[in-house]
């Protein structure tokens, strides 16, 4: 896939992963709209891109509201005319035993990382089915493969986002429109910032930086790539 002038719209960037995904596609000449809840780091993300003289606004954006959803794939046709690429990025992780969950993080957690995806992906979707193409990219994780202890409600939503990707890329065969299912290990990123040191010990870390690296190689290389599973050596 040619990225250059490719328009991309990303969640969840302004950290981690999807701060290092949205600096890599900018660089490639992607014209980027850039969403999370974190205007001022997601203001410096954008910054930091266009003074690369690449091209990136922003919108802050509570993925959970669906007018807030609405209003990401407003500016980016109000900016750029289309749609090429949605990266659903933005998701949430608690890790501790299941007595100990709440019925609202339990909700949250299933509101953020898949209800939002699949909302968003729907309004993305019918735009792109009138253009005839386009590439969805889901961010799942390796636990959206196989469970993991301690994240029951977590795994839930990201073998829900596998699902979604794996039976939408069925329906988008014939259609023009790819779908791209992303499963990464463990990453340093803050969503292992307030997790219980007992828990964390027992990953590998990958780094942010070098997993984006791969992804945006990966798309280069093949763009009908329908999975890609990234777990670090022990």
């Amino acid at each position: 896939m040619i990225l250059k002038n490719k328009v991309c719209i990303i969640t969840g960037a302004s950290r981690g992963f999807g701060k290092e995904l949205a600096i890599l596609l900018g660089q490639k000449g992607c014209r980027l709209v850039l969403a999370a809840r974190e205007e001022n780091e997601l203001k410096l993300v954008a910054e930091k891109i266009n003074k690369l003289k690449g091209n990136a606004r922003f919108i802050k954006t509570d993925i959970t509201n669906y007018n807030d959803i609405k209003q990401i794939v407003s500016l980016t046709l109000t900016e750029f005319k289309t749609i090429d690429i949605l990266i659903n990025n933005a998701g949430i992780m608690i890790i501790k035993p299941f007595e100990q969950m709440t019925r609202k993080e339990c909700e949250y957690i299933i509101d953020v990382n898949l209800r939002a995806l699949i909302n968003l992906t729907h309004l993305v979707y019918l735009h792109m089915l009138k253009k005839g193409k386009g590439h969805i990219i889901n961010i799942s994780s390796i636990a959206g493969k196989r469970p993991s202890m301690n994240k029951a409600p977590y795994c839930a939503s990201k073998y829900g986002v596998t699902g979604f990707s794996e039976a939408l890329a069925l329906e988008c065969k014939s259609k023009g429109i790819k779908v791209t299912n992303v499963c990464p290990g463990a990453m340093k990123t803050h969503l292992f910032d307030n997790v219980d040191a007992k828990y964390k010990k027992k990953y590998v870390f990958m780094e942010p930086k070098e997993v984006a690296m791969v992804l945006v190689s990966a798309l280069e290389s093949n763009g009908c790539l329908d999975e890609l599973i990234m777990t670090q050596m022990q």
